[in-house]
């Protein structure tokens, strides 16, 4: 079994500069993307064997509405300047597995808002109504068409998408990108037996802070049992 939990955020700067500190408040929305050489979507079970290619896009568009839904926080409000979220005693696990991963991947984007933020369902909507997504499904349906496992190549090409789509259309005069994280490890030189455990690193934009941690342990065979 493998766990990776994010344990601890803390913000230095909300966005957000209002003269009554009462008011100096946003309401955030966290992103988590996760890709390992385990990543797999059901919503593409079976994807070789859809031969219409208005199928294969009906099946990747499953699998972005798939992607969204599992990998976005409920949105946080009232988050001020210097504010620790913490996720209780034992943290949040962004991403669980039956066996220890080879590699991974790790994006985070934390975007504050004045406003309301947007629900996944109006995220969903943006994101498959925006020009750049039918060019999206056109490369994706190249990618896939030569690969071994469309599945595990298609959530890591998704989680790209989104994560891009996100910084590059909430990140704007409304909302405002608090914190960013871009990390990747291999199991050999940075998890060997399967644990990790880091407090206090910084994000790409030196707005945030962050702690997490990696737990796995290899299930007992068992026939030996």
């Amino acid at each position: 079994m493998f766990y990776f939990r994010l344990d601890r955020m803390f913000i230095h700067d909300n966005g957000v500069n209002r003269l009554f500190k009462k008011l100096d408040k946003a309401n955030v929305q966290i992103y988590s993307f996760i890709t390992t050489g385990n990543n797999s979507l059901p919503a593409l079970n079976g994807f070789t064997k859809a031969k219409p290619k208005e199928e294969q896009i009906e099946m990747i568009k499953e699998a972005v509405a798939q992607v969204m839904t599992s990998r976005i926080f409920t949105p946080i409000e009232n988050i001020k300047d210097e504010h620790e979220l913490t996720f209780g005693d034992t943290g949040i696990v962004l991403y669980q597995a039956e066996e220890i991963p080879a590699d991974f991947n790790w994006q985070l984007v934390v975007i504050g808002s004045k406003e309301k933020v947007r629900t996944q369902a109006q995220m969903l909507k943006d994101v498959m109504e925006h020009d750049s997504f039918d060019g999206f499904l056109s490369n994706i349906l190249l990618v896939l068409s030569v690969v071994v496992n469309p599945a595990i190549t298609a959530g890591v090409e998704i989680g790209k998408y989104l994560t891009s789509f996100i910084l590059s259309q909430y990140a704007n005069k409304q909302d405002d990108q608090l914190g960013i994280v871009y990390q990747s490890w291999n199991r050999q030189e940075h998890y060997k037996h399967g644990k990790r455990f880091k407090d206090g690193v910084f994000d790409l934009t030196k707005n945030m802070v962050y702690d997490y941690s990696m737990f796995g342990f290899e299930k007992p065979n068992e026939e030996l049992a």
